[in-house]
């Protein structure tokens, strides 16, 4: 670890936090809301057969907080709240939104293949290609995490996803729909 390298003198320390996908209210670039905004939108047509893990941006902010006065140095924290694959996700968001979840799915390596056809197509004919054959690579894969050290050493305690998304929910409505 390089960085760890750098952080040998008095006083010095470092700790590493790494958040899984951060939701909740406040993303104003989509950066990680997108997700969100795309399902609302009814633009994901396909379920991947991956899984994910998020967590409240807010948990996630009081957890780099207390990072900061308890993290020990060298140590690396995940911050997540809860593994869910793609289906059970998307069905807690279409309960929420009253959006039809996508129930259309391929096998991984048909979804991936085609992915990177229909990208090189579009390459090829110099247009932007509806789909990140990347992104929709790395929605066949189960992306965990295990917060169990970053509870047991910073009391980290994520709130209910379900407050999550709901809280996500409203924030993209407000800000990216319209109310609607």
């Amino acid at each position: 670890m390089a960085a760890l390298e750098r952080f040998h003198g008095p006083g010095l320390r470092l700790v590493i936090m790494n958040p899984s996908l951060l939701l909740g209210p406040g993303d104003d670039r989509l950066s990680s809301t997108k997700v969100i905004l795309d399902f609302m939108a009814r633009k994901i047509n396909a379920v991947p057969n991956g899984g994910l893990n998020f967590v409240d941006v807010r948990d996630t902010a009081s957890a780099f907080r207390v990072a900061m006065q308890k993290g020990r140095h060298g140590q690396r924290y995940l911050l997540g709240a809860v593994n869910w694959t793609f289906v059970k996700f998307f069905d807690r968001l279409a309960r929420l939104t009253k959006v039809a979840s996508p129930r259309l799915a391929f096998p991984s390596q048909v979804a991936i293949t085609g992915a990177h056809v229909i990208d090189s197509l579009f390459r090829q004919w110099n247009l932007t290609s509806p789909l990140e054959a990347d992104s929709i690579e790395m929605a066949e894969y189960f992306w965990y995490f295990n917060h169990a050290k970053a509870r047991r050493e910073l009391g980290f305690v994520p709130r209910d996803p379900g407050d999550t998304l709901n809280d996500t929910v409203r924030y993209v409505r407000e800000n990216f729909l319209g109310s609607r």
